[in-house]
């Protein structure tokens, strides 16, 4: 009956043990726990805060194609009035030399 108190002794010793393992385990395993929760909210609030940049660059993109487009258009715009400018100079050109053809031939047939 004693060896058999020794031997129930050592098993809830031995248990007694293992329970502090378990409890230290299961405290490590807790604290990884909310170690990897944080973790979760920490990339989440990056995920969050990546989808707001995102959507701010694409709407400034927008905003900044709309301008080009304006731009672009204006510059289309002048250049076919310079267009037209520099077919109006160009006639005049040749009517103005006419004209001086014309003005020497008549001075010519005088002198």
């Amino acid at each position: 009956m004693i060896r058999r108190e020794i031997e129930l002794a050592r098993r809830e010793q031995a248990l007694s043990g293992s329970e502090g393992l378990v409890e230290a385990g299961t405290a490590d395993v807790e604290r990884r726990e909310r170690k990897l929760a944080q973790m979760e909210r920490t990339i989440q609030e990056q995920m969050r805060e990546l989808d707001e940049r995102e959507v701010l660059v694409e709407r400034r993109e927008i905003e900044l194609e709309g301008a080009f487009g304006l731009r672009e258009d204006r510059i289309e715009a002048r250049e076919t009035e310079l267009a037209e400018l520099d077919e109006r100079l160009r006639r005049k050109e040749e009517d103005l030399a006419r004209y001086v053809g014309q003005v020497q031939a008549q001075l010519a047939q005088r002198g």
